[in-house]
This record gives structure tokens, sequence and C-alpha cells, in this order.
């Protein structure tokens, strides 16, 4: 597994369309909102949550559209559904996309109820710190979705190895790669314009230089956080169902 964040670097770089005004309209014109109804126990639950911002998680537009309208608008489905910080408006994917760069580390199959957390979360992230870093942000969001699955669901330990634990080894270990690239070649801009230039083959040579380099750093670090994460949530949470240990979850990446 963490030999493929390496390789799959180069595909998660290119081209992914920014979220726009212009995107959001296209969605606009063929779909309508969301009932807000039809998830109730979502919406009950963000709102319990952060009551705070109950007026405005109840004005939330959502969208459930299908990959192929996101196809045509070239739009990555970000592993399920996704928060267009532009305009404020969540997408929910009805069918994923198995090549998508996070469901290949990732084992469920697409949950809507739990995406739609997810994106909730981050709408509500967005509201209250616009700037939060991304890692920061997605440890936000994953921390309310595993607490939504120990009150609502009670499917927790199933989330956590099949979502949180893979897709954060992957996040944390591209953050020891994208250091390495850096040292070398000045910035990660730098490196993306020399191996742009290069072929396939040329290209995997120098990755997989690196991942020598990171393998042992980038598994220890994806190992702690994913430790961190269960500690944090299970500590923070009083309705978990029972005291959750080390040996409980496969903490390896």
């Amino acid at each position: 597994m963490y030999y493929n964040v390496i390789a799959d670097i180069r595909k998660q770089n290119k081209d992914r369309t920014n979220l726009t005004i212009e995107i959001d309209n296209k969605i606009k014109e063929i779909y309508k909102p969301v009932d807000h109804n039809k998830y109730k126990p979502v919406f009950d639950f963000i709102i319990s949550q952060f009551p705070d911002y109950k007026e405005k998680i109840e004005k939330a537009e959502v969208f459930l559209v299908t990959k192929e309208v996101l196809d045509k608008f070239n739009i990555p489905d970000g592993g399920g559904g996704f928060f267009n910080i532009v305009t404020g408006t969540i997408v929910i994917v009805e069918e994923i996309d198995k090549e998508d760069f996070y469901w290949e580390f990732t084992k469920n199959p697409n949950n809507i109820e739990t995406t739609l957390v997810h994106e909730l979360t981050h709408y509500i992230s967005n509201l209250i710190s616009p700037s939060r870093f991304y890692t920061d942000d997605e440890e936000f969001a994953n921390e309310y979705t595993v607490r939504y699955c120990i009150d609502v669901l009670e499917k927790d330990k199933e989330y956590i190895v099949d979502n949180v634990i893979p897709f954060f080894g992957a996040a944390h270990v591209k953050d020891i790669i994208d250091n390495a690239i850096c040292k070398k070649y000045g910035s990660l801009s730098n490196f993306r314009t020399i191996t742009s230039l290069l072929k396939e083959e040329q290209y995997k040579d120098i990755m997989k230089n690196i991942y020598k380099e990171t393998e042992e750093d980038g598994k220890i670090k994806a190992r702690e956080w994913n430790l961190n994460f269960i500690n944090k949530i299970y500590k923070l949470n009083k309705n978990s169902r029972q005291e959750k240990k080390e040996n409980d979850f496969c903490l390896e990446f």
C-alpha cells in the first residue's frame, strides 16, 4: 500500500478541475437540492454537534448526482462526494469511481449517509475556520463521521478500518514524500515542471528512489497518527459502546 501512494502522486496531481461557480451552476441546472428530510438522522446529528450553526445547516444545499454528470464536467468524485468551497454547496455521488485516487486506499463501498456527514462537517469547518490545513480539516471531518457511526449506525470500527486508517495513512505518507521532494528539487512546483517532461518509466524510477528513502519514516508516521486519532475519538466520545484498545484495529499501513 505504501508504494501505491508513491506511484499515484502523478495521477493525483494531474488536472483536477477547480471547483467554480460555473460548475456549481451546471449541476443546479440538472438537479434540485436534496430534501433534508430524506437524510433527517444526518442533519439532526450535525445540528446536535454544532447548534450555533443550526440556521446555516438548515440552509445547506446538497445535490445527489451521478458519476456520468461529473465526468461530463471533468470533476473527480472525491471519493464519493465533495464540498464546493467556492459556492458552499455539497455534492454527493450516487456511485463512486473505484479508480479514483482515494478509493485505491479505502475498502468501504459508497455510503451516502456517512459521506454526507463527512461533507457537511467540511461545510461547518469552512464556517468555523476557513484557513484550516487540509489534513487538519480531514481529521475534523473524520472525527465527526466516526462519532456519527458510533451514535447512530453503531459501525464505528468498520468505518475506521475501511476508510480512516487507509486514507490518512496515505495523506500523512504524502506529507513525508512531499518534504523529500522539496529537499531534492527545491519545491513541488519545480518537481512537477521537471517530471512533466519525462517519460513514464523515467518518472517511475525517480519515485522508486524516493520510496526507498521515505518508506520507513512514512509508515511510522502513518501508524502514529492512526493511533493518536483512535485515542482521541474514544476519549472524547462519551457514548462509545466499549473501551477501544490499540489492538482492536489494524494500524499498520
